[in-house]
């Protein structure tokens, strides 16, 4: 091969190829880079409980941290609420979004948190989807420094960046220039590394907003200390041995939806094609009321019947499954219209096991 050639073959490789490799893996810094490498573990939280006897929910951003104790999710104190604000926080329920390829999961709720006495820190106990986690790093405040805000508000298919600046720093905490929405509580504070320096706990009276510094992991406090429950995404069921089906009224199963008339989906109806034509007619609904109903498909029954807010639903936690030839008697039905179908549910009065 002639010499010439086989340099201009290299030279071609070394301005062509080698710049083109070094861009592809050591992209330019920009907020929106961070944020595709930090948003894998950002979440979004919503919180529904019963106060004062009344539905209550509350909403929030969180970020997944790797402990010595395990994954954890991290919010702010405030979005959780300590126990003692609700009727009964066994029956708080606590939904985790992760947003992943353009799709957002929401996997059942879990029930299991610690709110720290005396600082806005929540963490959830939680087995997630995404094994991204983020690290704190000692913060030192510097105010010519730009700070990053990945948040997920309400509203938002996923998890979006503000820039922000350091304003004032007490050594305890710190000020936060931008403007900031209240589902944003929670979010975690970071700097041009995607590491961890704060948590955004408050909005300010006028704009801005106030972060809590987290030097190390065991910044965030005793709480990732002493929380000692183990990490959970939904209710561990129990044995259909040990299980009370007398303890099961007041509960919430699923009766059917009107699409599976058409597209005969066992699962759509688990309790056959006759309860469902029964229960899709508003004059004959209430005759099911008290009636013994054969499970026919396997069927989960649930803390709650289903909420929809803000166009998306919530369902209560899985207490155990229904199994075929089991029985429930309904106590409340109630059709809820989600997702251009209709949805039949029902509190149970009472449930059998099968003989």
């Amino acid at each position: 091969m002639n010499p010439r050639a086989v340099l201009f073959s290299f030279l071609f490789a070394a301005i062509f190829v080698l710049p083109s490799s070094r861009s592809i893996a050591d992209p330019p810094f920009s907020s929106d880079n961070l944020l595709g490498k930090v948003r894998p573990s950002i979440v979004q939280i919503k919180v529904i409980g019963d106060k004062n006897g009344s539905q209550f929910t509350e909403n929030g951003t969180g970020f997944v941290i790797d402990t010595a104790q395990g994954i954890r999710v991290m919010t702010a104190g405030h979005v959780i609420h300590p126990d003692n604000f609700w009727d009964d926080p066994k029956n708080r329920l606590i939904y985790i979004s992760w947003s992943n390829f353009g799709s957002t999961i929401h996997p059942d709720p879990v029930t299991e948190a610690k709110v720290e006495d005396g600082r806005d820190i929540a963490q959830v106990y939680v087995d997630p989807f995404a094994i991204n986690t983020l690290k704190i790093v000692n913060f030192v405040y510097d105010p010519s420094e730009k700070l990053y805000i990945p948040t997920w508000p309400t509203g938002k298919t996923k998890a979006v960046i503000k820039e922000a600046d350091a304003t004032h720093s007490n050594g305890f905490q710190f000020s936060l220039s931008g403007t900031y929405d209240y589902s944003e509580s929670g979010s975690p504070v970071i700097d041009r590394s995607g590491q961890i320096v704060g948590i955004l706990i408050e909005r300010t009276g006028d704009q801005g907003g106030l972060a809590l510094v987290l030097n190390s992991p065991s910044a965030a406090g005793d709480v990732l200390a002493t929380f000692k429950a183990n990490p959970v995404t939904k209710l561990v069921l129990p044995t259909r041995v040990q299980l009370n089906f007398d303890e099961l009224a007041g509960n919430c199963t699923f009766l059917g939806k009107r699409s599976a008339l058409v597209t005969h989906k066992p699962e759509d109806m688990p309790f056959g094609d006759d309860v469902l034509r029964t229960v899709n007619k508003p004059d004959t609904r209430e005759t099911l009321i008290g009636k013994a109903l054969s499970v026919v498909t396997p069927v989960n029954i649930r803390s709650r019947c289903p909420t929809v807010i803000d166009g998306s639903a919530y369902y209560g936690k899985v207490i155990t499954r229904m199994e075929r030839n089991d029985t429930i008697r309904p106590q409340q039905i109630f059709a809820l219209n989600y997702l251009d179908d209709v949805f039949y549910w029902t509190t149970v009065a009472s449930a059998q096991k099968r003989q």
